[in-house]
């Protein structure tokens, strides 16, 4: 099902739409998820559509998992611990090399994560491709997270 609001529409499962429905949909402007307001003990709440749809009632945030704030199917959500959102985020748009936690530090690539806190260097590499194939397998060794396909795509795209 697509829910629309002015130039704005996102997708969920039909399975969602009749829960969806009961509320007037917007796509928030300062955070670029879909939201609407709820009263709570008389009170004014937010309620984010992708958090109503997994039934998120924990401090947990649900993750995007293509990182598409419209795609709001559950195939796509996955409710995480805030460490594990943070690794599912994507590159900034200052960085050189194009993927998150590498960087470019002399001729080498470098792989770097927050670990318990504290700055990890994970490997260095020669190439591009070589940092993001053990960036890969390092994601999912410790984290469960799967970015083979992204990496294929990317790597792809880039030939």
């Amino acid at each position: 099902m697509i829910i629309e609001h002015r130039n704005n529409q996102c997708i969920i499962d039909d399975e969602d739409a009749e829960l969806a429905r009961r509320y007037k949909w917007r796509k928030d402007t300062s955070t670029g998820y879909w939201a609407t307001y709820i009263r709570v003990d008389g009170c004014k709440k937010k309620l984010y559509l992708h958090r109503l749809i997994t039934k998120n009632d924990t401090p947990n945030p649900t993750d995007h998992i293509n990182h598409d704030k419209d795609d709001n199917r559950r195939e796509n959500l996955r409710i995480v611990s805030h460490a594990l959102n943070a690794r599912n985020r994507a590159a900034k748009s200052n960085n050189q090399t194009g993927d998150t936690n590498i960087f470019k530090e002399g001729k080498k690539y470098v792989i770097q994560a927050r670990i318990n806190g504290k700055t990890t260097r994970l490997g260095r590499f020669d190439t591009i491709p070589e940092a993001l194939q053990a960036k890969a397998d390092i994601w999912m060794d410790r984290w469960g997270i799967d970015l083979y396909d992204e990496i294929e795509k990317e790597m792809s795209e880039a030939e």
